[in-house]
C-alpha cells in the first residue's frame, strides 16, 4: 500500500535575492497574506562572503530583518556533508567554491557552543509569527514596467517605518481574489484588513488596477497617491491607453482619494484619524509586526531593534492583559511595566541593537500561563536592573547603585520612592586565564571527515581584547574557555546577605555560554548579554568561566593555498566574488561586570 503525502504550497524567498532588505521581503509577503497562506518560506543565510565568516548574530540579524518583512519559516542555507568527498581535503566539501556564506556543519566552533541556543531562539520565533493572522497596516500598490532582478526598496522614505506602520505590496493581480474586497473600510477583512493603499508615482496602472482601485475607494478604502499620479502600463499594442489615463485622472478625483507629497503617507493616516496597530516612539528602528488569533483570543507583537541600541515605547491597539514572551529561554511571564488607557496599551522599552521584544495580550489565559497580577509598573527610575513578579502579587525590583534616588509609580496610582544608598558599587571583571582550544586541519589534510586537531595553549589576560591583538592567536581559530573570580559580598556600603547581582557582557562577536561556580546559566541573549546570577553566588570566592567559540576563517585563510574543493582550488583575485576576507576579531571582547543591587519588594 502506497503511503500519500501531503503537498503544501509555500513561497519561499531567500536571503541572496533579498539582501536581508525589509521592504524586498514585503514584495514577497504581501501576496502571501492576501492569499491565507500561513507560512511565508526563506533560505536564510545565504549572502556573498567568505564561507566560514558567517556569525550566530549576523544569522540573527538576518532572520529578524525577514521576519520583520513578514517571513516565518526559516530554512538554514549551507547545511554542508560532513564526510568524505571526492578530490576534497579538510575541512570538507564547501559549496559555491568558498563564495557564499556559510557552510553549517560539525567544523564550526559554535556547533556545540551557542548554536543550539541560536536556534531555539529562531524557533521560537517563527513559532511566534506562524500564530493566528497576520495584520498589516497598509497596501502598497506594485506594479511597474521594469524591475531590477535584485530585490530593491521601492518605497525611499522612511515616514511608515518612523511610525510603526506596517505595510505590505500587492499587484493588481492580486484585486481579482475573493479575498481583495473592502469590508467596513478595510482591505481583506478576513486577512491582513488593510486600512488603506498608498499608490506611489513610480507605479504604472493596469486597467483592471485603476478599476478595482476605484471601487475600493468607492466602498470606503483610503487611497493615498503619493508624490503624484501613477502611469500608464505599457501592454500589448496599448490600445487601452486611453481608457486607463481618463481613469486614473477619475480616480485622482475620486472621494477619499488623497494626494500627497512623497514622504507625507504618514501624516495623510494620522489625519484620516488612522493609527498603526503597533505605534512606535523611538530614536532608533524598530520594525514592529501584529498578529491576531480568533480562536485563543491572544494577539502578539512582536518589535526588532535594527543594528543599533535605542529606547522608546510602542503603542498597541489592546486593553488586554499583557505578557511578556522571552525567545531565548521560552519563558512567559506578566509584563510589570506598562500603562494602558480605554484603548490603548503604552510600553517603554530599552532594547540593544538586534534585540528582539515579543509580547502576548489576551483575557483569556491559557492552561500553564502566569496568572496576571492586579497591579503592575506604570512608570520606574530607568537605571533599574530588572523587575519581576515573585507571586500572584509581590513584585522585585532590582536597584541597582544609583547616582540619585528615583522612584516608581504603580497602576493604582501609588508612588514608592527607591533609594539604593546601601547597594555596592559594580564589579568589573578584568583578570582572566583564557584557554584557547586550537581547531587546526589534521596531520591527515585528505581526510575531511576529522572535525580538527585540537590542542590548548594558556594566556593570561588583564582586559578582554580581539585574539586578533594576542599574537600567539591571531591566526588562530577554535574555542575560548575564559575564567576569573571574584568574592562575595563586595566590600561596601552594606554586606546584606539578600543582595543579589547580575552579570552583563558588553559585546558578543558569535556567541557565549556562561557557567557560575559550576552552574550553566540559562541562554544569554547574544545581542544583550546579561543575566542575573543571584542564584548561583555563594559566599566566599565565586567562579565566573565563559565559553566563546570564534569562526574558522581567520585559520581556515591561512592555508587556503593547500585546500581543494572537488578538485578546485579555491580561488578570488579576478572571479566574481572579489578578494578573500581580511582576518576578523574573534574572542570574548570589551568589558565584563558584575553588577549588585537590593530587591525591593512591592506588594
Amino acid at each position: 500500500m502506497e503511503a500519500s503525502i501531503p503537498l503544501e504550497d509555500v513561497p519561499e524567498c531567500e536571503s541572496l535575492q533579498a539582501y536581508d532588505n525589509v521592504d524586498g521581503y514585503r514584495q514577497f509577503s504581501g501576496s502571501a497574506f492576501i492569499t491565507d497562506k500561513r507560512v511565508l518560506s526563506i533560505e536564510l543565510g545565504a549572502v556573498f562572503g567568505d564561507a566560514y565568516t558567517y556569525t550566530i548574530p549576523h544569522l540573527l540579524w538576518a532572520m529578524n530583518r525577514a521576519a520583520s518583512g513578514g517571513v516565518n519559516q526559516f530554512i538554514i542555507h549551507g547545511q554542508q556533508y560532513a564526510g568524505e568527498y571526492p578530490e576534497t581535503t579538510w575541512p570538507g566539501y564547501v559549496s559555491f567554491g568558498y563564495a557564499v556564506s556559510d557552510q553549517y556543519s560539525n567544523k564550526r566552533p559554535d556547533w556545540n557552543h551557542g548554536l543550539e541556543a541560536g536556534l531555539r531562539y529562531m524557533g521560537r520565533i517563527m513559532y511566534v509569527q506562524q500564530q493566528g493572522v497576520p495584520r498589516i497596516d497598509v497596501a502598497f500598490y506594485n506594479r511597474q514596467s521594469a524591475t531590477d532582478p535584485i530585490v530593491q526598496t521601492l518605497y525611499q522614505p522612511s515616514d511608515l517605518e518612523d511610525q510603526g506602520w506596517t505595510y505590505a505590496y500587492l499587484s493588481p493581480t492580486n484585486f481579482k481574489l475573493p479575498q481583495a474586497h473592502v469590508h467596513d473600510g478595510v482591505l481583506a477583512p478576513d486577512g491582513p484588513s488593510f486600512k488603506a493603499m498608498v499608490v506611489e508615482s513610480s507605479q504604472n496602472m493596469t486597467l483592471d488596477g485603476v478599476e478595482a482601485l476605484i471601487d475600493y475607494a468607492a466602498a470606503g478604502l483610503p487611497i493615498i497617491l503619493s508624490g503624484g499620479a501613477p502611469g500608464y502600463h505599457p501592454y500589448g499594442n496599448e490600445s487601452d491607453r486611453m481608457q486607463v489615463e481618463h481613469k486614473i485622472s477619475r480616480l485622482r478625483a475620486t472621494s477619499n482619494v488623497f494626494s500627497v507629497s512623497k514622504g507625507q503617507a504618514a501624516q495623510q493616516l494620522r489625519a484620516l484619524g488612522l493609527s498603526p496597530r503597533v505605534a512606535i516612539q523611538t530614536n532608533g528602528t524598530w520594525y514592529p509586526s501584529w498578529r491576531e488569533e480568533d480562536g485563543s483570543g491572544i494577539d502578539y507583537a512582536y518589535v526588532f531593534c535594527d543594528t543599533n541600541a535605542s529606547t522608546g515605547s510602542i503603542t498597541v491597539s489592546s486593553v488586554k492583559k499583557a505578557f511578556l514572551l522571552d525567545a531565548w529561554t521560552g519563558e512567559i511571564k506578566p509584563l510589570p511595566l506598562y500603562e494602558q488607557d480605554d484603548s490603548f496599551t503604552t510600553i517603554p522599552l530599552n532594547l540593544a541593537g538586534n534585540e528582539t521584544a515579543i509580547f502576548a495580550f489576551t483575557d483569556a489565559i491559557p492552561e500553564g500561563w502566569p496568572k496576571a497580577p492586579p497591579l503592575h509598573l506604570v512608570d520606574v527610575t530607568s537605571a533599574v536592573l530588572g523587575c519581576k513578579y515573585t507571586s500572584s502579587v509581590d513584585l522585585d525590583l532590582h536597584v541597582p547603585a544609583l547616582s540619585q534616588p528615583g522612584s516608581a509609580t504603580l497602576s493604582n496610582g501609588s508612588s514608592i520612592p527607591i533609594d539604593s544608598s546601601d547597594v555596592p558599587a559594580t564589579i568589573p571583571l578584568t583578570q582572566w586565564t583564557l584557554t584557547a582550544e586550537h581547531w587546526a586541519a589534521p596531520s591527515n589534510f585528505n581526510d575531511s571527515s576529522i572535525v580538527a586537531r585540537k590542542f590548548n595553549t594558556t594566556h593570561e589576560l588583564t582586559s578582554l581584547v580581539s585574539w586578533l591583538d594576542i599574537p600567539a592567536l591571531a591566526n588562530v581559530s577554535g574555542i575560548g574557555y575564559y575564567s576569573t573570580r571574584f568574592t562575595w559580598p563586595p566590600q561596601g556600603p552594606s554586606d546584606d546577605s539578600e543582595l543579589g547581582a547580575y552579570i552583563s557582557f558588553s559585546k558578543i562577536l558569535d556567541a557565549i555560554t556562561v557557567y557560575v561556580n559550576g552552574q550553566r546559566l540559562p541562554p544569554l541573549d547574544y545581542n544583550n548579554a546579561k543575566k542575573d546570577i543571584s542564584a548561583y553566588l555563594q559566599a566566599g570566592e565565586n567562579e565566573v568561566l565563559a565559553v566563546v567559540p570564534t569562526t574558522m576563517w581567520n585559520y581556515i585563510q591561512t592555508i587556503l593555498p593547500r585546500i581543494r574543493n572537488a578538485g578546485e582550488a579555491v580561488e578570488f583575485s579576478g572571479g566574481p566574488f572579489g578578494s578573500p576576507s581580511e582576518p576578523s576579531d574573534n574572542g570574548l571582547v570589551g568589558t565584563a561586570e558584575v553588577v549588585p543591587y537590593r530587591t525591593l519588594t512591592i506588594s
